[in-house]
C-alpha cells in the first residue's frame, strides 16, 4: 500500500508462506528452521501457525503473532506462551503476508494524481497534482463495522491542467472483513471491546525553498506520535487495573487480529502502549 508508506511506514512483503520445522520449543518461543532469516526481527509482527499435530495438540493451538526474533540463534518470541509447546518435530507456517511498521530512516514521498472528469463523455479533465507528499493515517475499527482508513498528505501542488480522460480505474475486488469474529489481547488477556482508533500522529511540515514555484519544499515528516483510544468491557480491579497501569507508568501490548480467509487476514500489534487516562 503506497498511502501506507507515504505516512512513514516501512514495506516488508514475503510472496509465499514460510514454512519449516521447529529446531526446538520454549514457554513462548520457537526456534525456527535453519534457513530462516538471519535478520533480526525480520518475523515481527508477522503470524505463526501450527501445520502439523506434534505434539498432540500443536494444530489445535491458536494463532500467535511474533513480538521479536534473534536471527542468529533463529529463536522467535509470541505474545503470550503456547497452550501446547512446540517441540522438534513441530511445523509451523509464517503467512504470506505484508508488514507495515512505523520507520525512521528511507521514508517514501509520493506523487498523488487527482482527476477531476467532465460529466460528458469523451471531454479532457482536469489533473490535480502533488509532488513529494508525506502524510499522516488515522484508522478506525468498529465492531460490526467496516474498518475505516483516513489519509491526510502534504506536498508542493502543481497547477491543475487539462488532459484527456485517462481511462477507467483498476478497482481492488478484495473486500475489507467486517471487524467481527476478531482475537483482542491486552498483555497475554484476552479482552471485549466496542471500538479501537488509532493514529500515526505524524507531524508534518514543508520548508522553505525559494526556487519552488510556490515556495515551498516537498513534504516532510518531523515527529511521530502514535495515539489511540480502546474502550474494553469494565470489569472488576483484580481483572485488568488500568488506574494502576495508568499511575506506574506500566507498558502493555495489545494485539488485534480478524479474517480467516487467505488474502484477507488483519492483525494489528502495537508491543508497547501507555494509558495517558482512564475514562
Amino acid at each position: 500500500n503506497v498511502f501506507l508508506q507515504g505516512c512513514g511506514l516501512a514495506e516488508t512483503l514475503t510472496a509465499a508462506d514460510v514454512t519449516g520445522t521447529a529446531q526446538a520449543g520454549g514457554a513462548s518461543t520457537i526456534t525456527l528452521h535453519a534457513g530462516a532469516s538471519a535478520v533480526d526481527d525480520f518475523y515481527k509482527g508477522m503470524v505463526i501457525q501450527p501445520t502439523n499435530n506434534s505434539p498432540s495438540g500443536w494444530t489445535n493451538e491458536p494463532d500467535h503473532v511474533i513480538i521479536a526474533y534473534n536471527g542468529t540463534t533463529k529463536v522467535a518470541t509470541i505474545e503470550r506462551p503456547w497452550t501446547t509447546q512446540p517441540t522438534v518435530a513441530s511445523t509451523f507456517a509464517i503467512r504470506a503476508n505484508a508488514l507495515y511498521i512505523p520507520a525512521s530512516q528511507g521514508l517514501k514521498n509520493l506523487t498523488i494524481y487527482d482527476y477531476v472528469h467532465h460529466k460528458t463523455a469523451g471531454q479532457d479533465s482536469v489533473l490535480r497534482k502533488l509532488l513529494g507528499a508525506m502524510g499522516n493515517a488515522s484508522f478506525t475499527l468498529p465492531n460490526k463495522g467496516l474498518p475505516v482508513a483516513a489519509f491526510n498528505f502534504m506536498g508542493q501542488f502543481i497547477a491543475p491542467a487539462d488532459i484527456a480522460h485517462p481511462g477507467a480505474v483498476t478497482v481492488d475486488n478484495t473486500k475489507v472483513r467486517v471487524f467481527t469474529g476478531a482475537d483482542v489481547y491486552l498483555g497475554s488477556t484476552l479482552i471485549k471491546l466496542n471500538q479501537i482508533t488509532l493514529d500515526l500522529g505524524n507531524q508534518l511540515a514543508q520548508f522553505d525553498d525559494q526556487s519552488a514555484t510556490y515556495g515551498v519544499d516537498v513534504g516532510d515528516i518531523t515527529a511521530r506520535l502514535i495515539t489511540g483510544r480502546i474502550n474494553p468491557r469494565a470489569g472488576k480491579m483484580s481483572e485488568r487495573n488500568v488506574w494502576a497501569d495508568f499511575l506506574a507508568g506500566t507498558e502493555r501490548q495489545l494485539w488485534i487480529r480478524w479474517g480467516t480467509a487467505a488474502g484477507n487476514r488483519q492483525s494489528l500489534l502495537l508491543p508497547e502502549i501507555l494509558f495517558q487516562s482512564s475514562e
